[in-house]
C-alpha cells in the first residue's frame, strides 16, 4: 500500500456526509500515519471541518498543488460532479502510480468517463460504499459509519495493485469489499436502492397529499416509518442519481407497474388466491 514506510498522502475531494465520514474514519485507524487534505467549495463546509483539526490542508482548489503530491484522491462529490472533478484532476500533474477513486453510487458512465480522460500512469478503482443516511453534511459524519458496511469495487483502470490497496484501505475501515463490473452494479442497485427510493418517495408524496403530517405523526406505525425513513434523503441529490441509472431504473419502474396492474386486478375480482400469488414472493428472504 502507498505510504506503509511513510504518511500515506491522500485527499479528499468533496467533503459532506461520506467524505466527511471518510476522512474521520482514516484518521482514526491511522492516526498520524496519513495525511489528509481536503478540498469542498464551500466555506461553511471548510469551518466545520477545519475544527477538527484532522486536515493537513483544507481550501476550496488546489492552488497549493497539494492534491498532485497525493498517493490517493478520493472523488466523494454528487454523481453529477464527478465527470467534472475526473476532468480537472486530468489537468494536474498526478503522481505516476497514484489512484483516483470514488465514492458514486452509479459506475458505468463513471468508468467510461475515467477510462477516456485521466492520463496514463494515474489508476482509476471505481468505488461505492453501501452506507450513508438520509442525513448529509460534514455536520453529520460519522468515523464509524463504513464499519461492517459493504464496499463495492466497480471498474478498474491501470494496474490491478492499485485495487488492492484501495481494497486494503477499505477493510480497515472496517468494509467487507466485493467486486462486480460497473453495468452490474447498476443493475444490481437499480433494485436494491435506486426503485426503493422511487417508492419511498411515491409513498410520502401520496400520504401527505391526503393526510396532514400531525395525523401521520400521531397513527404512523413502524411500517410507516420504516418505509418512508429515506424520503427524508435529498431530492436534489437523488434526482441525479436516478438520471444516472436512467435505462436500469426506467425497467424497474415498468416492471413495478406490471405487478401494481396484477394486484390491482386481484383486489378488483376479491381473489384470495390472486392477491397472495400477487404479493409473494418468489426468492426467500435474505
Amino acid at each position: 500500500m502507498p505510504g506503509e514506510k511513510k504518511s500515506l498522502v491522500v485527499a479528499i475531494v468533496g467533503l459532506g456526509l461520506i467524505g466527511g465520514s471518510l476522512a474521520l474514519s482514516l484518521k482514526k485507524v491511522f492516526k498520524k500515519r496519513i495525511q489528509i487534505i481536503g478540498i469542498d467549495k464551500d466555506k461553511k463546509t471548510l469551518t466545520k471541518a477545519r475544527k477538527t483539526k484532522i486536515f493537513t490542508y483544507l481550501g476550496k482548489n488546489d492552488k497549493n498543488n497539494k492534491v498532485e503530491k497525493s498517493d490517493i484522491v478520493f472523488v466523494c462529490v454528487t454523481i453529477d460532479q464527478i465527470p467534472k472533478i475526473l476532468a480537472s484532476l486530468s489537468k494536474l500533474k498526478l503522481r505516476k502510480g497514484s489512484i483516483v477513486t470514488d465514492t458514486g453510487s452509479t459506475k458505468h458512465t463513471i468508468f467510461e468517463e475515467a477510462k477516456k480522460i485521466l492520463p496514463k500512469g494515474v489508476n482509476f478503482v471505481g468505488g461505492h460504499p453501501i452506507a450513508g443516511t438520509e442525513k448529509s453534511g460534514f455536520e453529520n459524519a460519522n468515523p464509524s459509519l463504513f464499519y461492517g458496511r459493504i464496499f463495492v469495487i466497480s471498474g478498474i483502470v491501470g494496474s490491478k495493485k492499485s485495487s488492492k490497496t484501495i481494497e486494503k484501505i477499505w477493510k480497515k475501515l472496517g468494509c467487507n469489499v466485493v467486486t462486480v463490473s460497473p453495468k452490474e452494479h447498476d443493475r444490481i442497485f437499480s433494485y436494491l436502492s435506486h426503485l426503493p427510493h422511487v417508492l419511498s418517495f411515491g409513498l410520502d408524496k401520496l400520504t401527505t397529499y391526503h393526510l396532514s403530517r400531525k395525523t401521520i405523526r400521531s397513527y404512523g406505525g413502524t411500517s410507516y416509518k420504516d418505509y418512508s425513513r429515506i424520503s427524508a434523503s435529498s431530492k436534489s441529490l437523488w434526482s441525479e442519481i436516478f438520471l444516472s441509472n436512467q435505462n436500469n431504473l426506467l425497467n424497474n419502474i415498468k416492471s413495478f407497474k406490471t405487478y401494481l396492474t396484477q394486484l390491482e386486478d386481484a383486489l378488483t375480482k376479491e381473489s384470495k388466491p390472486k392477491i397472495i400469488s400477487a404479493i409473494k414472493s418468489k426468492a426467500a428472504r435474505a
